[in-house]
């Protein structure tokens, strides 16, 4: 009888055993090993991980791929990273692994995405919005590399808007703060949201690896619903809508942001736990390769700078021939002594040929989309500082000499021009002294800088820094900052006006009104000669005075509506007021 409750004893406490293991939660694999993310944020990532570096092999590996033609890096990209993928966590079990993927410093305490804080109150947050995707709670709506942890208010107000530049660019819009800081800038309207500078490179390589990775094709462009691919069976809508505002904006945020030990760390826990990898993490430099753009030369990834993976050469990719900027070879390490601080005194004009720049005082003036200004010598945060300026007619006039800027040691470089700038109240030259886009320090050794002619922009100029190669001066938000090749904005110089010599066109306008007409007529206000008067015609006129274009003798009698025998800016006003019926005639 004992042998007998011995026996049911023991099937009981077998019973209770196994029970007791199905009611258990399973731990994931990152919970088993007890690890945790050992990264810091805001530290950039050096070298690959020795994961990372095991990861790409054979055909993947960076020197392979490098040098194919876009589209074959992006198919290569998307088959390696989904045959890789050799499991899959589900929507619910996202939060039980970021309390380690996302920890901070090595322990528990989950870093929110957005706000960059610790909590342990998270929800899940769609960096690619769901509304524009073909997945909702599966395959990329359930991707590690894709979800992140954030705060509940914060993934609200974030919503579903395109990520781009707020601040600078839109005259209004509003913020949210989250744990003391404000952590996003967005406009509903113009559905426009941007985060801070700190995150904006993780957002981008997140959005790049759904790009490939889930081939959603609505990265920055909008996409007809014929043209998206098919949803998954848990998604019902599908937009199209682009999430990032523009091509430009999603590199220069990867550039602005670079990788930190933080992303790498996460990417080597992911992989344990899926298989794949984020490649734009260990290899930023593909967010150009497949667009078919240059690398910049400068741009610190974690293979090494300038793509350089280990000691070996990255491949030149295809189509593209580097250049070498030529540089200037006896800089003068002296702060000059002739150059007068009162040089600000004067008209400075709008510099419209490369071959106007000549030893002389100027002011570097910067747009980027509703901001402008001129750059000032103040140095804060090795970025220089930008002042309002007022233009009239592409002359301004008497500027304070915190914004004149002396260019010396002028020199022709075989369609460019070297030269040092320094700054007369400063006392000090200005120097771009790492690759950095807050790399500005003002100096008492000059920096060589390279003029050319900026082919995006009328009158555009571009000055590349010779001490730090590829990058630029560049007009970012209030600031200025050192601009690597893909996202410098554009810059305008202006140059004293006794200083500038025209190239081609006389300075001079016409003091009388021809005496015939070349047709015989005379069509008052008709000054692009098109047989019509409208807004044309005063942009035609200030386009001559300004020296841009020149009018012929028939658009300079038409011209002349004031009867005053010569063409300003005053027929214009003339014009455009006749346009509004606030002058009845022209030419009486």
């Amino acid at each position: 009888m004992n042998n007998l409750y011995r026996k049911i004893a023991l099937v009981l406490a077998l019973v209770f055993a196994f029970c007791a293991l199905m009611i258990t939660p399973q731990l994931t694999e990152v919970e088993a090993a007890g690890t945790y993310n050992s990264g810091t944020r805001h530290v950039a990532a050096t070298s690959l991980s020795s994961q990372a570096a095991a990861y790409y092999k054979g055909d993947y590996t960076f020197s392979s791929l490098s040098g194919q033609t876009p589209d074959t890096i992006k198919s290569k990209l998307y088959t390696l990273m989904s045959t890789t993928m050799t499991d899959s966590v589900s929507y619910t079990s996202l939060t039980s692994y970021w309390p380690y993927t996302d920890a901070s410093g090595g322990k528990t305490g989950t870093i929110l995405f957005y706000s960059d804080t610790v909590s342990s109150s998270f929800n899940r947050e769609h960096v690619w919005p769901k509304s524009r995707a073909g997945f909702y709670q599966k395959n990329g709506g359930s991707d590690l590399h894709h979800l992140r942890p954030t705060n509940t208010a914060v993934n609200s107000t974030r919503g579903n808007m395109t990520m781009g530049n707020v601040r600078g660019v839109l005259s209004s819009y509003s913020t949210y703060s989250y744990g003391g800081n404000t952590v996003l800038y967005y406009n509903s309207a113009a559905d426009l949201v941007e985060v801070n500078d700190n995150v904006k490179g993780d957002v981008a390589r997140i959005l790049l690896y759904v790009y490939v990775r889930w081939q959603q094709p609505n990265l920055y462009q909008n996409v007809a619903s014929a043209d998206l691919p098919p949803m998954d069976s848990d998604d019902d809508a599908n937009n199209g809508y682009k999430v990032i505002e523009s091509l430009d904006t999603l590199l220069e945020w990867v550039e602005l942001d670079p990788v930190d030990t933080w992303e790498m760390s996460r990417n080597d826990l992911i992989e344990g736990i899926q298989g794949n990898r984020n490649v734009f993490i260990d290899y930023p430099e593909y967010a150009w390769l497949i667009f078919g753009l240059d690398v910049p030369d400068d741009y610190q990834t974690p293979s090494g700078n300038g793509g350089t993976v280990g000691n070996s050469p990255t491949p030149t990719p295809e189509g593209y021939t580097p250049t070498p900027t030529p540089l200037i070879t006896a800089t003068p390490t002296a702060t000059p002594t002739s150059t007068p601080i009162v040089a600000q005194q004067g008209d400075y004009v709008l510099v419209t040929d490369i071959n106007q720049i000549t030893e002389g005082d100027y002011i570097i003036y910067g747009v980027n989309g509703n901001y402008d200004g001129a750059m000032n010598n103040i140095c804060t945060s090795s970025r220089m500082g930008a002042e309002d300026v007022t233009i009239t007619n592409n002359t301004i006039k008497n500027p304070s000499s915190s914004i004149v800027w002396h260019f010396s040691s002028v020199q022709d470089l075989g369609g460019s021009k070297g030269f040092s700038i320094y700054n007369a109240e400063a006392e000090k030259y200005l120097t771009i002294y790492r690759a950095d886009s807050s790399g500005y320090l003002l100096s008492d050794t000059a920096d060589t800088f390279t003029a050319t002619e900026d082919s995006r922009y009328t009158n555009g100029i571009l000055m590349e820094s010779g001490t730090t190669l590829g990058r630029y001066i560049s007009i970012y938000q209030e600031d200025f900052r050192s601009y690597g090749t893909s996202n410098y904005k554009q810059s305008y110089l202006y140059k004293r006006v006794d200083e500038v010599t025209p190239t081609a066109t006389p300075t001079a306008t016409p003091t009388a009104t021809p005496t015939a007409s070349p047709t015989g007529e005379i069509f008052y206000g008709d000054a692009n000669c098109d047989n019509a008067i409208d807004a044309s015609d005063a942009t035609a006129i200030l386009r001559h005075v300004v020296h841009l274009t020149t009018l012929n003798a028939q658009q300079l009698i038409n011209s002349d509506v004031d009867l005053n025998g010569e063409v300003t800016a005053a027929d214009a006003s003339c014009i455009l007021r006749y346009i509004v019926h606030l002058l009845p005639t022209l030419g009486k």
